[in-house]
């Protein structure tokens, strides 16, 4: 019998593997609409041709006697026609093993990703490639622009690396630092009626990306930090109704370190910036958006994140936790609660930033969109993304009510903005 290949997970991924036992998968999904129908069998052709481009990518998940691994594959991804449940779980006998699901649906491309594999970044080059390849194969006259990985170019070693043992810091245990904020405190939670199907109810909303940005300017504060503040309010507007004795209101903003830690890994190499909302009293929309400025400033100082690259690299470099057995260490993992902490989080809120296409393409593409999975102890979620001059912000969530999106839409336009919003209409 002819070994296959096997690949380590990266530091972080090793994480999410852990959940899959509670029946939940840390997936995302990455879109794009397109002017005109999406034609198949591009399509399908065009994703044979990329995954060459991306051979960490071309993998399994395997069950090892110590940690979770990787093993490539010898098939192609194939394409599937979407689903009206967005998001849904991949199912790896459907994709012949892979970790992703490609999928389209009238003029519409989507890669669901489970996050394992790879953060938004990784997908996101990844399915620019597809794209790429997919106009190519139509005879369209598409150029790479110094902003597409071609799908017949060499892959750099720095791409597969792992990015936190390659930054991490030997510390001793005693003198870590980091370890009291990543684990956080109790945080306000939906108590609301949950969806008994799977599937996610999602909401997406679209701005021109240069009201927004003057929009924030005019609050003094970044896009992130403006676009966090209307969470945390139109939370605090359609769910807290008591005066006094609130929890926190408490959102996971993910931080990219590619810039801190200059890195071309395309796989997992992000954090989290834990900001939490005193939401007791009357709460205006300037003092959360203040609060949110300093909380993100403060947790992308190097030095924090250095902090926090050490404590999860860590893990990984004990030599009692090394030589532990699987079930062990997902045990552990769970009851710490350092790296999941369920309860601790009111949403977890990622703003991908800005994705350059090339102009070539552009004219081709109408709208990019990202969204994250969501479960029962983490029921809502919002990402946003900004490509094309317009940022698309989607809420995907498990439970039925959906006054949390609406006061949301209603302060951006509010504020100024218009907004067009669409809908799966999982709103009853």
């Amino acid at each position: 019998m002819e070994n296959k290949n096997w690949h380590r997970l990266d530091n972080s991924g090793k994480i999410y593997p852990f959940k899959l036992k509670n029946n939940f998968q840390n997936l995302f999904r990455i879109s794009a609409t397109l002017r005109e129908d999406v034609i198949p069998e591009y399509l399908s052709a065009a994703a044979k041709n990329s995954i060459t481009r991306y051979p960490f990518f071309n993998v399994c998940l395997r069950r090892g006697v110590f940690w979770h691994y990787l093993e490539e594959l010898d098939g192609k991804p194939d394409i599937t026609e979407d689903s009206d449940l967005l998001i849904k779980d991949i199912d790896t006998i459907e994709t012949y093993g892979y970790n992703f699901r490609i999928s389209y649906y009238g003029k519409k491309i989507s890669v669901d990703c489970f996050h394992a594999l790879c953060d938004g970044n990784g997908c996101m080059e990844f399915f620019k490639t597809i794209l790429y390849e997919y106009f190519r194969l139509q005879g369209l006259d598409v150029a790479d622009e110094g902003v597409i990985l071609l799908p017949d170019s060499t892959p750099d070693p720095e791409e597969y690396e792992d990015g936190f043992l390659k930054n991490a810091k030997k510390v001793k245990l005693t003198k870590m630092r980091g370890i009291k904020e990543m684990r956080g405190k109790k945080a306000f939670t939906f108590a609301d009626k949950k969806f008994d199907y799977k599937g996610s109810g999602v909401i997406q909303g679209t701005v021109d990306t240069a009201k927004l940005l003057a929009v924030s300017k005019s609050y003094g504060v970044t896009v992130t930090s403006f676009v966090g503040a209307a969470l945390v309010y139109a939370i605090y507007k359609a769910k807290i109704t008591k005066k006094e004795g609130n929890l926190p209101i408490v959102l996971f903003i993910p931080i990219n370190l590619r810039k801190p830690f200059p890195s071309k890994t395309m796989l997992n190499f992000s954090l989290f910036s834990r900001v939490a909302v005193d939401v007791d009293g009357e709460v205006s929309f300037e003092e959360i958006a203040k609060k949110m400025q300093e909380a993100i400033k403060r947790d992308t100082e190097k030095q924090v994140l250095q902090d926090k690259i050490n404590v999860t690299a860590k893990t990984e470099r004990l030599w009692i936790f090394r030589i532990m057995p699987l079930p062990v260490k997902q045990f552990i993992f769970r009851v710490s609660g350092l790296f999941f902490g369920n309860g601790k989080k009111t949403m977890t809120f990622s703003n991908m930033g800005v994705v350059k296409f090339p102009e070539s393409m552009a004219k081709y593409i109408d709208n990019v969109a990202i969204m994250a999975s969501t479960g029962k102890t983490s029921p809502a979620a919002m990402t946003t993304v900004t490509a094309l001059n317009k940022t698309t912000l989607t809420f995907a969530r498990k439970i039925v009510d959906t006054d949390t999106e609406k006061e949301f839409f209603r302060f951006l336009a509010a504020a100024g903005l218009d907004v067009t919003v669409i809908s799966n209409y999982w709103e009853a």
